[in-house]
């Protein structure tokens, strides 16, 4: 047992000689194909340095921006973990906004992107902005072929030619904001016009003028490039550009990063992204007060009439009657009218608004962004502005949520259900306000009938003068009332301030430039330029089927080599080499394997040596001669017997 663990040991021992590689051989092949190495590595950093020279630079910016945190909770996952807390999900909602394709197609509609503008220089072609030299205004009344590009040339001062051609093309309608048709045919056209003419095909109509950046010079030397772009290829674009990241997860400022050919055009695309942005913050906020005054001047449209025409009646009664005061009875008595009349104006516009919110969510149940809140007109019910407020934000929450998932989330199911449930208690809580609002209605209208009974008791000037009165007191109180609350809406729309702001705004003397990378493409070029070679240089080894070395012997033969003889140039005059010049190397090499066959042989006396090969000319004849000669110079008494029977050399 102990034996054949032996043997196997020594066996896995061979094997892992022979499949040992020789470093040092290796080695010693590299150097010999150095002149491979060279010419390959030099091949290599002539194309790193044209791959620098002519590509595109990417250039990248980054901006920061600080949300809010809104309430605090526990993640579920986060107790598993670690017990951290963490704003709940407002920072991920923000991102999503950030992301949102909604927000880049605001950002680029103040962006002058309209139309690309590029040159070409001898090799690479890269893209102008802000410094263009020349413009060109397109006409928006039609719809215009996108993606096409037209080159063009100067000719002399004013005159310039322009050329363009396509397949499979978009018109867009840039008024309507969408797509007009595609064009299946080529596209070619070329003309040529001067500055300023207007310029009219069955593709596009716009003008091409001078810009404040336009050299003459530039013109002749270089090929300028335009092309119409339409906005959602260049929302989707510019989404695919940049990146928006926390960071870190216990903090809420939040990084945005674009990466882009033209420094100064992703910085003002960054910049305007974070300005939109501030601006979405502060419109959401200013909502309910914009909605609040929209209500109110609705209302006050009709006030306003009623105010007027009692204005008149009174003025005019004035006119045509001597001034009166009325008596104590009569003033006391118009006084209590006024307070039940004002108290009735109030319930009557809280029952307009409970009427108008009850209608809308009946009407709008998807779309809650006109919904007012109850304590912006005065009605102070805890019940019911808690109720609008938690529904206006679980509409919120899912217009976010929408941003990055679907209506099959689980989340934005759960969401739907808690609408559906407030929207169910906020239409019984309304119907309740109705209701009651509609008794104490109807118990000032008994009041106020009776206090019409005592009026008509009055004389006659008196009751005249009272009625006009309580129409203008009417309503001057509900024009004061509407109009105290609308200034109230509009202070607070004028002190709102937005809950984000932006911390770091991109600027393009901080733009890095990440492509392409100098130094990592030298360094990919050196071990392209090193791999080729080694790579054929292995696998010029790897299929040799020539004998080289002594190495490639002992692989595929499991008997021993006693000896190695160096090779002769021409054998023809020296093939007794020992006998002819015994102090050789070739000699001596003879010398030892003599040595080396009486070692194996173990002292016998008598001993046959055969001395074969795979093919003729191979030093059969040269090596038996000298054998021979090299026993017999030692006092062996040797035979020499020739068995090539199809060539035999020996007799010569």
């Amino acid at each position: 047992m102990v034996n054949e663990t032996n043997n196997n040991y020594t066996r896995s021992v061979q094997v892992q000689n022979e499949d040992a590689v020789d470093v040092k051989t290796l080695i010693v092949k590299f150097i010999s194909y150095w002149y491979l190495f060279v010419i390959f590595g030099f091949i290599a950093l002539c194309g790193g340095y044209l791959y620098n020279r002519y590509s595109p630079n990417v250039y990248q910016v980054s901006s920061t921006v600080y949300v809010k945190e809104q309430k605090m909770g526990m993640d579920a996952a986060a107790m598993m973990t670690g017990m951290n807390f963490r704003s709940s999900g407002n920072v991920d909602n923000e991102m999503a906004v950030l992301r949102s394709y909604m927000l880049t197609e605001r950002a680029l509609k103040h962006l002058d992107l309209d139309v690309s503008y590029y040159v070409k220089g001898r090799v690479a072609t890269s893209e102008l902005y802000r410094d263009n030299p020349i413009m060109v205004e397109i006409d928006y009344s039609k719809p215009q072929m996108v993606g096409l590009t037209y080159e063009v040339k100067m000719l002399d001062d004013s005159c310039f030619s322009i050329k363009a051609k396509g397949k499979n093309l978009r018109y867009y309608d840039f008024k309507r904001e969408e797509f007009a048709g595609i064009l299946q045919s080529d596209v070619s056209f070329e003309g040529t016009y001067r500055f300023g003419d207007t310029i009219i095909n069955e593709y596009n109509a716009f003008r091409v003028v001078p810009s404040y950046y336009l050299d003459q010079d530039d013109l002749e030397k270089f090929k300028y490039r335009f092309r119409f772009n339409d906005k959602i290829s260049q929302a989707k674009m510019m989404m695919s550009d940049y990146s928006v990241a926390s960071i870190s997860k216990l903090s809420s400022v939040i990084q945005l990063t674009i990466q882009g050919n033209n420094a100064k055009k992703i910085t003002d695309f960054l910049n305007q992204l974070c300005v939109e942005y501030i601006k979405r913050d502060l419109e959401m906020k200013n909502q309910v007060q914009e909605n609040t005054i929209r209500f109110i001047d609705g209302q006050l449209s009709g006030i306003q009439d009623s105010l007027s025409r009692a204005e008149v009646d009174i003025q005019v009664f004035q006119q045509g009657n001597d001034f009166m005061n009325l008596d104590e009875q009569a003033t006391q008595l118009f006084n209590y009218l006024k307070e039940q009349e004002k108290t009735r104006a109030e319930l009557e516009l809280n029952l307009k608004y409970y009427k108008n919110i009850k209608t809308y969510l009946q009407d709008n149940i998807n779309d809650l962004d006109k919904l007012i809140a109850p304590s912006a007109v005065g009605i102070q019910d805890p019940i019911l502005n808690t109720t609008v407020n938690k529904l206006v934000e679980l509409f919120q929450t899912k217009s976010t949520q929408l941003l990055t998932s679907t209506e099959k989330n689980p989340i934005v199911k759960t969401i739907d259900e808690q609408i559906v449930q407030t929207k169910k208690v906020l239409l019984e809580n309304i119907n309740n306000l109705i209701n009651n609002a509609s008794l104490t209605i109807n118990e000032i209208n008994n009041n106020i009938a009776k206090l019409d009974e005592q009026v008509r008791e009055l004389p006659a000037a008196q009751r005249r003068y009272l009625g006009y009165t309580r129409k203008f007191t009417y309503s001057e109180n509900i024009y004061n009332f509407l109009m105290e609350k609308r200034s109230e809406a509009q202070i607070l729309k004028a002190s709102n301030t937005p809950d984000n702001q932006v911390i770091d705004v991109a600027d393009v003397l901080l733009a890095k430039k990440v492509a392409p990378n100098n130094i990592v493409n030298y360094l990919i070029a050196i071990i392209i330029g090193l791999a080729i070679p080694t790579a054929y240089i292995l696998l010029l080894d790897f299929f040799n089927t020539k004998i080289l070395e002594r190495k490639d012997i002992e692989k595929v033969c499991k008997f021993p080599i006693i000896g190695q003889i160096p090779m002769i140039e021409s054998t023809k005059e020296t093939k007794t080499m020992v006998i002819d010049s015994p102090k050789s190397p070739a000699a001596e090499s003879f010398r030892s394997i003599r040595t080396n066959i009486d070692y194996i042989v173990q002292g016998k006396d008598k001993c046959t040596v055969l001395v074969t090969g795979d093919m003729a000319t191979v030093g059969k004849t040269y090596i038996s001669v000298n054998m021979a000669s090299i026993y017999a110079l030692y006092g062996k008494r040797t035979v020499l017997v020739g068995f090539d029977l199809r060539k035999p050399r020996l007799y010569q």
